[in-house]
């Protein structure tokens, strides 16, 4: 067996990071898994449509993703490497602590770096711990661009106009951009 994942579209990341979202609460509760599941699946799919998604690409997704959840006959069971296993458990475990409750005002803090875009941070976003990342107003729209080496559009409708040269500030002004991203943190989100 490998170590190696499969790789996914876009869409299909965010529809994951949706499900999560939807499923943790339920999950939580006492909801079986493959339940809290099949609940979460097409309510996190409307969300990301009402939210903006192209409908077709999240129906794909969807599909993709209700089709690879049949591949193991239920009540099977498959190995995974230690390190996988515990990254795996980690994430979750992670998730469900820093799972607030109820709704929950983000608090918006405009990036101070010249980066010639219109960039935001939000502090008390909890369920992105560890992942630093920025919202980038474009002229047709916002998306979330990760703050890393490769930027990539990790949230919001692709290939806007302006999304390459707002990777290419984000990569530019990396640093800068960590550097707030980590002041504006609470203490529980720093990463080591």
């Amino acid at each position: 067996m490998t170590d190696e994942l499969p790789t996914f579209s876009t869409t299909e990341l965010a529809l994951g990071e949706q499900v999560g979202k939807v499923a943790a609460p339920l999950i939580k509760q006492g909801m079986a898994l493959d339940s809290a599941l099949a609940a979460a699946y097409p309510i996190a799919a409307q969300q990301l449509i009402d939210a903006g998604e192209d409908s077709k690409e999240v129906e794909a997704a969807l599909a993709r993703q209700l089709s690879s959840r049949g591949v193991l006959p239920k009540h099977d069971t498959f190995a995974v490497s230690a390190p996988l296993h515990a990254a795996l458990m980690e994430s979750f475990e992670h998730w469900l602590k820093t799972l607030p409750e109820g709704a929950v005002r983000l608090d918006e803090v405009k990036v101070k770096a010249n980066t010639g875009f219109e960039m935001v941070l939000y502090p008390n976003e909890s369920q992105h711990a560890g992942f630093p990342h920025v919202k980038v107003q474009l002229q047709d729209g916002a998306i979330n661009i990760s703050i890393e080496d490769e930027p990539r559009v990790v949230a919001g409708k692709r290939s806007l106009r302006g999304e390459a040269a707002a990777l290419r500030a984000v990569k530019d002004y990396k640093q800068s951009l960590l550097d707030e991203w980590h002041a504006t943190r609470p203490d529980d989100q720093k990463l080591p």
